[in-house]
């Protein structure tokens, strides 16, 4: 198979440097509480509808393709056994 340069160049992908800078990971002097309230993976700052439409269409197919496939992954889960509810009279 023969590639060219045009048939690698996508329109709908942005154009990134390479050199992007990446978060940096810092250790730890303790562990948090696992009782505590955790901070959202996703941060504080979650996409808008807005900002979803100013993502090139195959970002935002990605993007569907990839919650698709996490609910698809729930689905096959097993149903939680929950422990049995004490009568009031027990409490």
């Amino acid at each position: 198979m023969v590639r060219t340069a045009a048939a690698a160049a996508d329109p709908d992908e942005p154009v990134i440097p390479a050199t992007a800078p990446r978060p940096k990971l810092e250790v730890v002097q303790q562990s948090p509480d696992p009782e505590a309230p955790q901070p959202h993976s996703f941060g504080a700052h979650v996409l808008s509808a807005a900002d979803i439409e100013r993502l090139p269409s195959s970002a935002r197919h990605r993007i569907a393709a990839f919650i698709h496939l996490q609910v698809a992954t729930l689905e096959e889960w097993p149903e939680p056994v929950l422990p049995p509810i004490p009568e009031l009279d027990e409490l």
